[in-house]
C-alpha cells in the first residue's frame, strides 16, 4: 500500500508499530517498516527536531507537503487490527483520525 504520511502522522504510526506485537516473521516485516517510516539524519536535521524537556514535548519545523511510502500488505492489515481494536475500545485519539482514514477508511 502506499500512503503520504506528514511527520505527525509518521510519528504516531511509528508509536504503533513499535507497540505491535508478533512471531518473528512479523517482527522482521515491522521492522523493515520502521526503518523506512523513520527518519534519516538529513530529515531530523532539515526538520530540526528539538525536544523541551520540561514539557516532555517534541517540535519541528512542518515540512509543506507529506512523504510517500510503500508498506507491507501484512502490515497494513496489522495496523487495521490494531485500529479496530482501538476503536473497538474506544481508545482512539484526534491525533489518530487522518492515519485511520488513509488506512482503514470511514
Amino acid at each position: 500500500m502506499k500512503i503520504e504520511l506528514a511527520v505527525k502522522e509518521r510519528i504516531i504510526l511509528l508509536n504503533i508499530l513499535k507497540g505491535m506485537q508478533g512471531d518473528i516473521f512479523l517482527l522482521k516485516v515491522m521492522k523493515k517498516a520502521i526503518d523506512d517510516i523513520g527518519f534519516s539524519e538529513e530529515e531530523l536535521t532539515n526538520l530540526n527536531f528539538q525536544f523541551d524537556k520540561e514539557s516532555g514535548q517534541t517540535t519541528w519545523t512542518e515540512e509543506e507537503a507529506g512523504s510517500e511510502f510503500e508498506i507491507d500488505d501484512i502490515i497494513v492489515n496489522k495496523i487495521k487490527e490494531n485500529f479496530k481494536s482501538m476503536n473497538e475500545k474506544r481508545q482512539l485519539g484526534l491525533d489518530h483520525l487522518s492515519i485511520y482514514e488513509k488506512i482503514v477508511g470511514d
